[in-house]
C-alpha cells in the first residue's frame, strides 16, 4: 500500500481548453499522480476572486470531460476553492469588485472603511453566489473539495480586521449580552 499520495495541483483556464487539457494529461501521464487538484475558479496572481455564474459555469463545462477521464484513469479529481471570502488583493490586478457583484453587503473595517475586496460573511446575497459556486463545483462530484484560506473571521484582504457591519455588530451583542459599536475597539 502506497503511503504518499501525490497531489498535482493545477489551474484550468477555460479559454485554453484544449492546451489545458493537453497538459494536465501530459503531466499525469509522466508521473505518478493519485489526484489532480484544480484551482477554481481562479487562483494565484491571475485571480480576480470569486467566479461570477457564468465564469463558473463555463469552467464546470470545461472540467466535467477532465474529471471522466482522470477517473478513468484511476486518478482523483478534485476541487481547490481559492476563493470565498475575499477577492483579489493583488496589486496588479483591480481590485474594486463591488460592481462585478451587485447587490453584496461589503466588510466594513475597525476604522469604519467599507472594503473593495471582501463580501459581509453575513450578507444573504454573498452566501447564496457561494452556495451556488459550492453547488456548481460539486456537480462534478470531485474526489474532494478544498477550502481556500481566506475563509476565516479577519477580512485580510484590505481591512486586516473582522467585519464589523451593522449585522455583524448585532450578532456580536447578542451572543455576548454586551454591547458594541463605534468607539468601543
Amino acid at each position: 500500500m502506497n503511503t504518499v499520495r501525490y497531489h498535482l495541483r493545477l489551474t484550468f483556464d477555460p479559454a485554453r481548453r484544449e492546451a489545458e487539457t493537453r497538459g494536465v494529461f501530459e503531466m499525469v501521464e509522466r508521473a505518478a499522480v493519485d489526484e489532480v487538484m484544480f484551482f477554481v475558479p481562479h487562483a494565484e496572481e491571475r485571480s480576480p476572486g470569486l467566479g461570477t455564474a457564468a465564469e463558473i459555469a463555463v469552467q464546470v463545462e470545461a472540467l466535467g470531460p477532465v474529471f471522466e477521464r482522470l477517473r478513468g484513469m484511476g486518478v482523483a479529481p478534485s476541487i481547490n476553492m481559492w476563493w470565498t471570502l475575499s477577492f483579489s488583493d493583488f496589486p496588479n490586478l483591480p481590485r474594486d469588485q463591488r460592481g462585478t457583484f451587485p447587490g453584496f453587503r461589503w466588510a466594513v473595517g475597525l476604522d469604519g472603511r467599507v472594503s473593495r475586496v471582501a463580501a459581509c460573511p453575513r450578507d444573504p446575497a454573498w452566501r447564496g453566489a457561494v452556495a451556488e459556486m459550492y453547488a456548481a463545483y460539486a456537480s462534478l462530484r470531485p474526489e474532494r473539495i478544498w477550502m481556500d484560506d481566506d475563509v476565516r473571521a479577519i477580512v485580510r484582504a484590505d481591512l486586516h480586521s473582522p467585519c464589523v457591519c451593522d449585522v455583524c455588530l448585532a450578532a456580536w451583542c447578542e451572543k455576548t449580552g454586551r454591547r458594541w459599536g463605534a468607539g468601543i475597539f
